[in-house]
């Protein structure tokens, strides 16, 4: 088919495209008769309300000097976190740093105090308050589970409901550890969606509060409805922190993540 492009005004026009980056390129007749449009390009640009056809050496070249913008995790700790299923989401993502081709994720823990302590005796100090949150700046929340009458109450305020419909709203992904999912449930952001929690608590019916909530409760140990992920325990941390990676920079560069670190080599 014949094709005849000439949104251009000028003959050799600068076209500009975002990253800061512009973009030389003559766009003339390029197509013989049986020459398909999607044979010789393969992105199309929309500029200035003019559509503008590129060729695949030109993107090639741009994905190799264009910075790629760092993912952000927001890891929110309340009083009396689960230690293993907050460490599990700081190490996986740190070892997005070990290799130079991995997508870079940077996780930054926020919290309601100075100083929280978790469960079995870690001590952190957040990088943020809660005050100084910008949801827009993250791409996903975690909220760990934690330990009742150990300070983890806190973590049903109605400020991380806030959090957490902000962040959703938006796009963004939930990913939560055992008791974690109970504040979801009660944002309102769990009706009709499927949801798993810790089962063994000795005086809580966390189960009941999921479908009070309106989730659909499941018996797995990962579940993800709707970007939002849900566990049933500390020892399904790891799992979680791979899905979510999964959600975030892809399958392939998640398998290099768990090759480095040595996780799950069957072939």
């Amino acid at each position: 088919m014949p094709f005849n492009c000439h949104s251009c005004e000028s003959r050799n026009p600068v076209i500009p495209i975002h990253y800061g980056f512009t973009l030389p390129d003559r766009v003339e007749d390029r197509f013989s008769g049986n020459d398909s449009i999607f044979d010789f390009f393969d992105t199309i640009i929309f500029c200035s309300s003019k559509t503008v056809l590129v060729r695949k050496a030109v993107i090639n070249s741009l994905k190799k000097t264009m910075p790629e913008r760092t993912i952000k995790i927001l890891l929110f700790l309340a009083q009396g976190f689960e230690d293993l299923e907050a460490t599990a989401i700081l190490d996986v993502f740190g070892w997005t740093q070990y290799r130079e081709h991995i997508r870079k994720v940077s996780v930054k823990t926020a919290g309601f105090h100075e100083i929280v302590k978790s469960r079995f005796g870690l001590t952190i100090e957040p990088d943020l308050l809660y005050e100084e949150i910008n949801p827009n700046e993250y791409q996903a929340l975690v909220l760990p589970g934690g330990f009742h009458g150990l300070g983890f109450e806190e973590a049903y305020d109605p400020r991380i409901h806030k959090l957490a419909r902000e962040m959703h709203q938006s796009g963004g992904y939930i990913a939560t550890m055992c008791v974690g999912i109970l504040p979801v449930a009660d944002a309102g952001l769990l009706i009709g969606k499927m949801a798993t929690t810790y089962p063994h608590s000795r005086n809580h019916d966390n189960i009941g509060r999921l479908r009070k909530g309106g989730a659909r409760v499941v018996n797995e140990h990962v579940v993800m409805d709707d970007r939002i992920i849900s566990c049933d325990g500390p020892g399904s941390s790891l799992e979680v922190a791979f899905l979510l990676m999964e959600c975030l920079i892809g399958s392939e560069m998640t398998r290099e993540v768990k090759k480095y670190m040595i996780y799950d080599l069957k072939p």
